[in-house]
């Protein structure tokens, strides 16, 4: 079963939820002009070992939800891209699902 596309204001909506629930992590929606939207974020951290603890968590989330983000990262610099492939690289709640447990990791105290 496809999990169907949220709309614009249920985008809207989930995005300031996750923003206010979250103290240190910050998403935007980003749309590009084939109307593909994704979350992103961008984090840096105090080293190398930090950042690979969050990525950690990061694994374990995405394995738990069957959904993976794109990930770049570089030493101490992680950027995350979520969005919904099955879709039409839409966002859906899975999205939003995700995002949120990122938010919610131990590991962001490694944040700089």
């Amino acid at each position: 079963m496809k999990i169907p596309p949220l709309s614009q204001q249920l985008i809207a909506r989930s995005l300031s939820e996750l923003n206010s629930s979250s103290k240190k992590v910050v998403w935007q929606v980003t749309t590009s002009p084939t109307s593909h939207s994704h979350l992103e974020t961008n984090l840096i951290f105090k080293n190398f070992g930090t950042t690979w603890k969050f990525l950690n968590d990061v694994k374990d989330y995405s394995h738990k939800l069957k959904h993976h983000p794109t990930i770049t990262t570089t030493y101490n610099k992680v950027n995350l891209v979520i969005t919904t492939h099955d879709v039409g690289n839409s966002l859906t709640d899975l999205d939003f699902q995700l995002a949120e447990a990122i938010a919610s990791s131990s590991n962001l105290d490694g944040l700089k």
